[in-house]
């Protein structure tokens, strides 16, 4: 855990340097040989630092209706994605991802954990399904650069439950 907040102290800095296994074995106060271990590529890292930013996340209580379960997922989708850290993170990831087998893997890890966490506390839905919903959080915050209003997610996450039909 000490690593993964190391990534997330060094992407905070103002203007940070590129992520390497040296850069975070020195900031770290580990050896290369402690990284390698544990991960085989940085952009491994970079996937389990996301993961572990995600710490903080508690789910809607199984109680409430699906409406309020999906209100709240997406919400929690957009405030994770616009928090500078997981910002820089996931597109670092996702760069590394078109050419890189091993980032690749990460984000497709990423992903699987995401999906499963939605249909364990929202409903079930299909990989396609859940690319489309989510699909419009991830455009805004890095094509648009600007994260989707409270207004945005209702919207969304009404349409949703029609589509879907959760309820």
């Amino acid at each position: 855990m000490h690593v993964l907040h190391t990534v997330q102290a060094l992407l905070r800095q103002p203007h940070p340097r590129p992520l390497t296994f040296t850069a975070l074995a020195i900031e770290a106060e580990v050896s290369r040989r402690t990284l390698y271990l544990h991960w085989s590529s940085i952009e491994q890292v970079i996937a389990d630092a996301l993961q572990f930013n995600r710490v903080d996340y508690h789910p809607a209580d199984a109680d409430l209706p699906v409406a309020l379960r999906l209100r709240e997922y997406l919400g929690n989708l957009r405030d994770g994605v616009h928090e500078p850290v997981a910002r820089q993170l996931g597109a670092a990831l996702v760069a590394a991802a078109v050419t890189d087998p091993s980032a690749a893997a990460g984000l497709n890890d990423l992903t699987a954990f995401r999906l499963a966490e939605f249909r364990t506390h929202v409903g079930a839905i299909t990989d396609f399904e859940y690319a489309t919903l989510t699909g419009v959080i991830f455009a805004s915050e890095y094509i648009l650069q600007r994260p989707v209003t409270d207004e945005q997610l209702d919207e969304l996450a009404a349409r949703t439950l029609v589509t879907l039909r959760l309820e």
